[in-house]
């Protein structure tokens, strides 16, 4: 199978409404890519908003991420971008409810692979069935629609091996537990399932027949911080994602220092470090 690695490096900063940062897909890629983002946020009364433009890396495949050599011949081609817009809301409904939503559109592009647009709205309610300091838990309804200008899925040159369906629908019932089991320790669990219909055109410039399939999917999740001292945390994530067409583990231990002393409770719900490319 194909594989890759690399050191990925990224500068951010953040105040108040504002954050921005600039770095790079990974040192060591076939294919390097200059990525970043700048977003700005606020309140008008129950409703927050989040507008961010960012240019981040794909990470789906091998050949969406670091690019792969080209057959038979010289350099590689792979390494997709994705530019744009997202613009999300949430609003507090009173009481035990909340909803939250966002629109979103890209621009996708990497060496020798064929333009794509990418166009997504999301939305979704919630009630919280517990809400202390010390113990959350709340159970929701989202729904995803999703939409790709062309279908470039296959490991084959103007392609990119990255999920791009049509025509895209999703609805999923989250549940999430997190709180803190003393002062020094703090934990979450997540769970998700997930009901999806997709239709994808026959594959770009490739003799092959369009597709429509219906899926259901799991994700589940677990997290654990300790605070070590005023400054120092360590934490664990372990998460788990199973659908006909994709299995996907992720695992980390982190650790994370703090510039001043934060004598308070260890944050709920943990914070694990984000990957560079999905920091948005």
């Amino acid at each position: 199978s194909a594989h890759d690695q690399g050191l990925a490096v990224g500068v951010g900063w953040e105040r108040k409404h504002w954050r921005a940062d600039i770095g790079t897909s990974a040192v060591g890629f076939r294919q390097r890519r200059t990525t970043g983002g700048v977003s700005t946020a606020g309140k008008i009364g129950r409703l927050s908003w989040r507008l961010a433009l960012s240019r981040r890396v794909q990470t789906n495949s091998v050949l969406a991420y670091s690019g792969l050599p080209v057959p038979h011949r010289s350099g590689s081609w792979g390494g997709v971008l994705a530019s744009g817009l997202k613009l999300s809301i949430s609003r507090e409904l009173g009481g035990q409810w909340g909803s939250w939503g966002n629109l979103q559109a890209h621009h996708l592009g990497g060496t020798g692979v064929a333009d794509n647009q990418r166009y997504a709205i999301q939305g979704g309610i919630y009630r919280r069935l517990a809400d202390t300091s010390d113990l959350q838990a709340r159970i929701g309804l989202n729904v995803m629609a999703l939409r790709y200008s062309r279908n470039l899925e296959e490991v084959a040159l103007e392609h990119a091996d990255y999920f791009s369906p049509q025509r895209y629908l999703a609805v999923s019932l989250p549940v999430q537990l997190h709180g803190r089991i003393n002062p020094r320790w703090s934990y979450a669990l997540s769970g998700a399932a997930t009901y999806s219909q997709r239709h994808e055109d026959a594959p770009y410039h490739l003799a092959k027949s369009a597709n429509s399939s219906n899926t259901l999917s799991y994700q589940l999740e677990g997290r654990l911080e300790h605070r070590i001292s005023s400054r120092m945390y360590l934490g664990a994530q372990v998460r788990v994602q199973r659908s006909e067409f994709y299995d996907a583990n992720r695992f980390q231990i982190y650790s994370r220092w703090t510039f001043a002393d934060r004598l308070g409770l260890v944050p709920a719900p943990p914070q694990p470090v984000d990957l560079y490319a999905e920091w948005d």
